[in-house]
């Protein structure tokens, strides 16, 4: 069982996510990265960075070890990689409307599906490529209550995943960032908007 602690700060601070093992041991610590956009990147590049959501993932030592990224277009995909660039895998959204369906895969490969069992998207079930479940995500607390250009400057949270037994590599690394990336699909205040306060 992985427990995951979400803060979303302002706009100066970024958001931040702990994860903690059941017995309460700190595992990693998650922070955004806000910095704007290279001056030399041109428009387009400009936009793409704005739009994105970038956590930097460390261990509880501080080390970094990867990142996750968060592009929202009309559906979200989250890509989690290593510090040399390598893709651990990645979280797409599936659908837009009625139950939040969401597919995590490696390479190219699906490796595990996530279904939420009602329309607020706080209890999901974690499923193999079969669809047998393998364990459950939820959501402790209500989403972001976001409105634009007047966001509360703190929101917190608590995501738990609760597995039948230790799922193996790569898939262990991205269901430990799972709530991370389900936080920023299911949070309606998206980068963009964000950077337009900076």
């Amino acid at each position: 069982m992985l427990v995951t602690e979400q803060t979303s700060d302002d706009h100066v601070t970024g958001y931040r996510y702990e994860i903690y093992s059941s017995s309460g041991r700190l595992l990693a610590v998650c922070v955004e990265d806000i910095s704007p956009p290279s001056a030399t990147a041109s428009t387009r590049e400009a936009m793409r960075h704005n739009a994105t959501d970038f956590i930097d993932l460390h261990d509880a030592q501080g080390n970094r070890w990867g990142r996750l990224t968060h592009r929202k277009s009309t559906k979200s995909v989250v890509t989690v990689t290593a510090m040399n660039g390598f893709e651990i895998g990645q979280v797409h959204q599936e659908n837009i409307v009625g139950k939040v369906r969401l597919s995590i895969s490696a390479q190219g490969n699906p490796i595990a599906q996530v279904r939420a069992a009602d329309m607020r998207a706080t209890q999901f079930a974690i499923n193999d490529p079969r669809g047998t479940q393998i364990g459950r995500l939820i959501k402790i607390g209500s989403y972001h209550n976001w409105r634009p250009f007047a966001r509360p400057s703190k929101a917190a949270g608590r995501y738990v995943v609760d597995l039948a037994t230790r799922a193996p590599e790569p898939l262990a690394t991205m269901l430990a960032t799972l709530p991370i990336a389900v936080d920023l699909t299911m949070n309606v205040d998206p980068a963009l908007s964000r950077s337009l306060r900076r």
